[in-house]
């Protein structure tokens, strides 16, 4: 079997890559963006492979090798936005001891700057105010360095790393490689759909790459059952006597679940500003829901019968 799993930043993808390694072996391999080019071509010339990568700065060639092959099984796992953006915020106190824990929450290094305690709901009213300007005024006229990217990024990831940093542009009917160019990234995608002769909403147009470039879906609230697909795909063996939680911040957030709510407001500001990753964590769970009916179901009742 020849798999590339998308491992979307808080999103399970340490639980999927525990099971891979265990079963995979020697044909696991972590892809990083100090992986060379050849290296991945010699890994993708293997008959057998798990190959689990974040796609963040792999680069335009290497992440053509991953989805030109049309032999890889490619997956990917999906997180509501909210709880995911939650996940940000706790990711910082990983390494803090709990008597360290201050009053305010971590937040992609931004807390160093900002030194007084803010909640996850303020770090997310920060990052929508940014987004609300790049949007409103383009990236060139509120471009702040290496902050564009602490701010930007946990709203508005899921969708721009699960098309691999790709706009597809509709004069020459190819994918435009946005590389961490988020702003150009919206815009573009935004531009396809508001061309006269596209009769494509943001749903039609997520979920048909999806269909296009991922052969299974999952969601982090039914990442059991996405280990089961994996299994009736034969992507997994039938051996596994425990599903592996790694990297759990539900931990942290029930030891300050103050800290962790999120105003109502926010979540309607940030849905209407940023649909793209509510969109796309819609069409995976939805697309899991087809596949667990269409495949998992099946084998299921074969084996009770038989």
């Amino acid at each position: 079997m020849r798999v590339f799993h998308h491992h979307l930043a808080k999103t399970g993808g340490s639980t999927i890559k525990k099971i891979a390694k265990d079963q995979y072996r020697e044909n696991f391999h972590y892809l990083t963006p100090s992986t060379s080019t050849e290296e991945l071509k010699t890994w993708l010339s293997k008959k057998d492979f798990f190959i689990s990568s974040y796609t963040l700065s792999l680069g335009y060639e290497k992440i053509q090798l991953l989805l030109l092959d049309k032999t890889i099984k490619r997956i990917i796992v999906s997180r509501d936005p909210i709880e995911r953006f939650k996940s940000f915020c706790a990711a910082g106190y990983s390494n803090i001891p709990k008597e360290d824990f201050t009053k305010g929450l971590p937040y992609w290094g931004n807390e160093a700057v900002v030194t007084e305690p803010l909640n996850a709901s303020l770090w997310l009213k920060s990052s929508l105010k940014y987004m609300e300007l790049l949007l409103l005024y383009g990236k060139e006229r509120v471009a702040l360095g290496q902050w564009n990217f602490s701010l930007s990024y946990p709203v508005y990831s899921q969708w721009w790393l699960a098309s691999c940093s790709l706009a597809y542009n509709a004069e020459n009917k190819q994918f435009e490689y946005c590389g961490t160019n988020i702003y150009n990234h919206i815009l573009k995608t935004r531009e396809e759909l508001r061309r006269p002769n596209s009769n494509k909403s943001l749903e039609d147009y997520i979920g048909s790459y999806l269909l296009d470039f991922y052969s299974a879906f999952g969601t982090t609230d039914n990442i059991i059952e996405f280990v089961e697909l994996l299994i009736a795909m034969g992507i997994f063996e039938d051996n596994i006597d425990e599903i592996p939680r790694e990297h759990r911040s539900t931990d942290v957030q029930k030891d300050m679940p103050e800290l962790f709510e999120i105003d109502d407001s926010l979540i309607a500001d940030y849905y209407s500003l940023i649909p793209e990753d509510f969109m796309f964590h819609f069409a995976c769970r939805e697309l899991a829901k087809e596949q667990m009916s269409s495949v998992v179901m099946p084998l299921t009742n074969n084996k009770i019968n038989s």
